[in-house]
């Protein structure tokens, strides 16, 4: 054709790396098979590798009218493949590392901008951390451009050429669905306070739709239940505390992902505390192990917590004690401040 409206006819073998700069993952391709029709960059199901050495398939098209109007149609089949890779908190309130199973669609017109669906179950070794008290969820979708050469204008009809170029960057419009299948092979730590450097750090499961669009921003509905995993919270800002997580503890998503409910119930357990401080009759030789108990509801930006003690390998009798003088939440307040803070029950006058 013209050089206005070239046609690339043929095929290649392509041993080359792609790089997708939003979820900063590189692949690399080996001997991929590429065909180049009239309108068309087909990739024949080319083998993916992530830097680990993980597997996936690409396959589809790119479309366009001599090089101008892209469109795209592509379909990942990721096999343990990482699917996200980044580190800190330079950009967004979130980084990690993801391994995923499973496929995404990715499509593009100029008049539509990107869809991204994919539905995904993580693997071993996945971990992913965000920071709760940043609600800036990324709404910049700047981080794909094009060149449209349709709005190229002929040499010297344009006296700003020298300035900008003879070309028009178009930014891409950008909506994506994630159907997450959250396994216990992913980690997760969400920080509550990065000052004091609390957080929430957890293996758990669920099914969970994350959705981004212009409009609403970011999105995720669903539950996790949690398996295990540790609460690191500081008490009136002296106490740091490791608090273990109970099975059957729950995170639930309904919207912002930043403000996601929570029903936790997290324990710590003091092994020897003596009992003689509850009631002077008992012996000074006599001590219980002992579980501080923390429920915590309400929301990661506004936890509510509701402390309570436990003893667990106790008698009757030891029980009735502690009960007699924690009957109020006001003195299980006291008592459980006073056992973190001490190791051992406050005692009344």
């Amino acid at each position: 054709g013209s050089w206005r409206k070239v046609d690339l006819l043929g095929n290649i073998i392509l041993n080359s790396s792609l790089r997708v700069k939003p979820t900063n993952t590189e692949y690399t391709i080996e001997n991929g098979d590429i065909s180049f029709t009239k309108n068309g960059i087909y990739f024949n199901n080319v083998e993916l590798k992530d830097r680990k050495g993980n597997k996936g398939m690409l396959s589809g098209v790119i479309g366009h009218r001599n090089f101008a109007n892209w469109t795209c149609a592509l379909l990942i089949n990721a096999y343990d493949l990482m699917v996200y890779d980044t580190y800190g908190f330079e950009k967004d309130p979130f980084y990690g590392t993801v391994y995923g199973e499973g496929f995404g669609r990715i499509d593009y017109t100029l008049e539509n901008g990107f869809n991204l669906y994919a539905e995904l179950k993580s693997k071993p070794g996945s971990s992913f951390v965000y920071n709760s008290t940043s609600a800036s969820g990324a709404r910049d979708n700047s981080f794909v451009t094009f060149v449209d050469n349709s709005k190229k204008k002929p040499q010297g009809t344009d006296n700003s050429r020298k300035k900008s170029g003879n070309y028009k960057t178009v930014n891409s419009k950008l909506n994506l669905e994630f159907i997450l299948d959250v396994t216990e092979d992913l980690h997760v730590k969400v920080f509550t306070n990065l000052n004091t450097q609390d957080y929430i750090d957890f293996y758990g499961a669920g099914k969970v739709n994350a959705i981004y669009d212009e409009k609403n921003g970011f999105s995720m509905h669903g539950t996790l239940g949690l398996d295990r995993g540790t609460y690191k919270f500081t008490i009136q800002d002296i106490f740091p505390k490791d608090f273990a997580i109970d099975r059957g503890s729950r995170l639930l998503f309904d919207g912002n992902p930043f403000n996601a409910g929570l029903e936790l119930t997290t324990r710590l357990r003091l092994p020897s505390v003596p009992l003689v401080d509850l009631s002077p009759e008992t012996s000074k030789k006599t001590t219980a192990k002992v579980d501080c108990v923390m429920n915590i509801g309400g929301t990661l930006t506004k936890p509510q917590l509701v402390f309570d003690i436990e003893l667990p390998e106790s008698n009757e009798e030891e029980r009735d004690l502690l009960a007699s003088v924690t009957s109020t939440q006001e003195q299980k307040n006291t008592q459980f401040i006073y056992l973190l803070g001490l190791g051992k029950f406050y005692t009344y006058d």
